[in-house]
């Protein structure tokens, strides 16, 4: 099984070794088709949703996502509604879109997070993006500072493999946390994990600049991964 990284130098940065969905909103039943599927080459212009309202957290603003090519949706529904037509690369949310998340909008990050999704919570501390992740924990053990009204957290954590295979791994996800290595030896076939946190600031623009560039080197990992995971079932096959 091999584990790929990726690496985000920022303030404060770190790597660790490494679903469609359904919802029911309150009053309303949201019908909600199966999502679009992600193809092994990543696109010219990667699908970035922020949800909530237009920010404004440190040097990062509705313009400046504009200029990054950003979509801004109101609501997780809507976020929805664009994963239907289109496959997204990269989820963004700060305490606006946090504030209406429902137990539905949660089980659908975890899904998108899932089929390798990169996720960013900003002005999120610690417990409250755990919580959005169903994961025990985020950042290294015994990570206690506050992350900060313009402080971020990036999360990747993808695998690949067969179905069968991938429920054989199971929660691999928190050894990883706990900095294991130890990943079960679940099948013969191709399985592939990818994790990686990173941490930073955007009080300034090149602290933005910054984590537009994880972005974009996050999205492109998950491509790679599929790409590699097709090509390794295709050898797999053939011998």
């Amino acid at each position: 099984m091999r584990k790929k990284f990726f690496v985000a130098l920022g303030v404060i940065v770190a790597t660790l070794a490494a679903f469609s969905a359904y919802s029911l909103v309150t009053g309303e039943l949201d019908i909600v088709l199966p999502a679009a599927a992600h193809s092994t080459t990543a696109p010219l212009q990667p699908v970035i949703l922020y949800i909530g309202q237009p920010p404004q957290k440190g040097f990062l603003n509705a313009q400046e996502m504009q200029s990054s090519r950003i979509q801004i949706v109101s609501d997780w529904r809507a976020a929805r509604r664009t994963a239907r037509a289109k496959p997204i690369d990269a989820i963004l949310f700060s305490d606006s879109g946090l504030a209406q998340m429902t137990r539905n909008d949660r089980d659908w990050v975890r899904k998108q997070l899932s089929m390798g999704v990169t996720i960013v919570g900003i002005g999120i501390e610690h417990p409250q993006f755990a919580q959005v992740l169903g994961w025990s924990h985020v950042g290294t053990v015994g990570e206690i500072a506050p992350i900060g009204k313009t402080g971020y957290r990036m999360v990747h954590a993808f695998a690949v493999g067969r179905p069968e295979d991938l429920a054989r791994l199971g929660n691999w996800v928190e050894l990883r946390l706990s900095n294991s290595d130890d990943l079960p030896d679940v099948s013969e076939y191709p399985l592939i994990t990818t994790f990686g946190q990173a941490r930073g600031t955007l009080d300034s623009t090149s602290a933005v600049e910054l984590l537009m560039e994880q972005l974009k080197s996050s999205i492109e990992g998950a491509y790679e991964t599929r790409a590699e995971f097709q090509e390794s079932m295709k050898n797999f096959k053939e011998n």
